[in-house]
C-alpha cells in the first residue's frame, strides 16, 4: 500500500465513508464488519432492499465502487482468510485459502533462529483453532497442516508438539484475546543471526551481574536485555536491487561552490583516481562534492618526490572530515598518519589535496569499501600513508 502511513490514511478515509453510508440510509445492515476496504455485513431486510443499498452506496463517492456477493447466490462467502457458511440455519466458519496459495512456509533448513520456526507452526495452528467453529473439522485441518510442514522438512515430533500446545488453549480465549500482548520493558540486544554463533543469552546471564555494580548502567539496564536477531544479508538482498540505478550525469569530484567552504581550496576536482604505485587509473562514476556523505575519500601529497596517498572513510560529509584532518596537521598530532606526514621536513598543509572516490550506500559496509580502495591504490605503508587496514 505504498508508504507506512498509507494503511492509516486508508482506515481513516474508509471509516469516514462508512459513517456517511450509515447516516444516509434509513435501512441499515444488522452487522457491519470492516477491514480497510473489505466489508462483511449481515442483511435481514430482504434481497430487493439489499440490491438498492448496494446500488446507492456506489453513488456516495466518485472513485470508490463496491462489488458484492451474497449467500443467496451461494451458501458460503470468503471474508479475508475466513470462509463463512450457512449450514442448517447457522453460521459456521472455516479457513479460506486462495487458489494460488502454495503453502510455502519457511523451509526447516533456512538460516533462521530455531524459535522462529517453532513460532510459525504454533501461530498457524492457533489461526486454525481460532477460525474453525467445528472442533472435529478443526482437528482434521490441523493434521493437514502437519503434512504441509512435513513437506517443508519440519520434523514430525516438533510439528506435533506445537499443534498439541495450541490444543491446550480454549477457543473462546483465542477469539477474544487475539491482540493481547505482554509489553516488555527489557532493552533489546540486537545481533546478526548465524547458526554457529555463541549462545548470547547464556553470556548475558553470566555477565549481567557486572552491569548491576555500576549505578549508571543499572539505570540503563534495570532488567536483563532480551536477545533480538537481525537478519543477515542473503543472496537476494545482495544481488537484487529494489530500484534501478539512475544514469549519473556530471560524474566526478566537484566543488560545492560555497564561499565559506574551506575544503574547496584543497579539493582536487577530477573524474578519475590514479594509484602512484601501480600507475593504474580508475574512473569515478558518481557525482561527488564537499557535501557528499557516507564516502570513501583519498588524501594525496602533491609533492613530486612523494605522491603518497591515504584512503579514509566517513559517514559525515567531506568538509567535516577534512576539518578534522586540517586541525590535526596544524596542531601537529603526529600520532595520526596524515598529520604526521604533512609535518615532515619539506612538507606542509599546502601540499595536501583531498577528494572523494565513492559514495557508499547504506546496504554496504564502509569498512569493506575502504579496504577495497586501500588495496586498489596500494595506500598501505610503506607505499602509502595507511598504517593498517581500516585506519582512519
Amino acid at each position: 500500500m505504498g508508504t507506512r502511513m498509507a494503511p492509516s490514511y486508508a482506515n481513516i478515509f474508509m471509516g469516514k465513508l462508512k459513517n456517511s453510508i450509515l447516516a444516509t440510509f434509513s435501512i441499515k445492515p444488522l452487522v457491519w464488519l470492516q477491514y480497510i476496504d473489505d466489508i462483511f455485513i449481515i442483511w435481514n431486510a430482504g434481497s430487493r432492499t439489499l440490491e438498492q443499498f448496494t446500488a446507492n452506496i456506489n453513488n456516495i463517492h466518485p472513485t470508490i465502487k463496491f462489488t458484492s456477493s451474497n449467500t443467496k447466490q451461494k451458501h458460503h462467502l470468503p471474508f479475508l482468510d475466513v470462509l463463512v457458511t450457512i449450514h442448517e440455519h447457522k453460521i459456521t466458519t472455516h479457513l479460506y485459502h486462495k487458489p494460488t496459495d502454495a503453502h510455502l512456509y519457511l523451509n526447516w533448513a533456512s538460516c533462521h533462529p530455531h524459535h522462529t520456526k517453532l513460532s510459525i507452526i504454533y501461530s498457524q495452528a492457533l489461526r486454525i483453532r481460532r477460525i474453525f467453529s467445528n472442533e472435529e473439522t478443526c482437528k482434521d485441518h490441523l493434521q493437514e497442516l502437519a503434512t504441509l510442514f512435513r513437506r517443508r522438512g519440519y520434523p514430525l515430533h516438533i510439528v506435533q508438539q506445537q499443534i498439541d500446545k495450541s490444543l491446550q488453549l480454549p477457543r473462546e480465549a483465542l477469539i477474544w484475546n487475539t491482540n493481547a500482548r505482554n509489553k516488555s520493558d527489557r532493552t533489546p540486544f540486537i545481533v546478526d543471526y548465524h547458526p554457529s554463533a555463541p549462545n548470547y543469552r547464556n553470556t548475558l546471564q553470566k555477565t549481567f551481574p557486572l552491569l548491576s555494580t555500576c549505578e549508571k548502567l543499572q539505570k540503563v539496564f534495570p532488567k536483563l536485555p532480551v536477545i533480538a536477531f537481525r537478519r543477515t544479508p542473503n543472496l537476494r538482498s545482495l544481488i537484487v536491487r529494489a530500484e534501478l540505478k539512475q544514469a549519473v550525469t556530471n560524474a566526478g569530484v566537484h566543488c560545492c561552490d560555497s564561499k565559506r567552504c574551506i575544503t574547496c581550496e584543497y579539493l582536487l576536482q577530477t573524474s578519475s583516481v590514479t594509484s602512484y604505485v601501480t600507475r593504474r587509473t580508475y574512473a569515478i562514476r558518481q557525482h561527488l562534492t564537499c557535501r557528499s556523505t557516507c564516502i570513501i575519500y583519498v588524501i594525496q601529497c602533491q609533492r613530486q618526490s612523494c605522491k603518497k596517498q591515504y584512503v579514509g572513510q566517513t559517514v559525515n560529509d567531506l568538509r567535516t572530515r577534512f576539518r578534522n584532518h586540517k586541525s590535526a596537521i596544524i596542531n601537529k598530532k603526529i600520532d595520526q598518519p596524515v598529520a604526521n606526514h604533512f609535518n615532515l621536513v619539506d612538507h606542509s598543509l599546502s601540499d595536501l589535496k583531498i577528494f572523494s572516490v565513492e559514495h557508499v550506500s547504506k546496504e554496504e559496509p564502509l569498512d569493506s569499501r575502504e579496504n577495497f580502495w586501500m588495496y586498489r591504490l596500494k595506500s598501505l605503508h610503506p607505499d602509502g600513508l595507511n598504517i593498517t587496514d581500516g585506519t582512519i
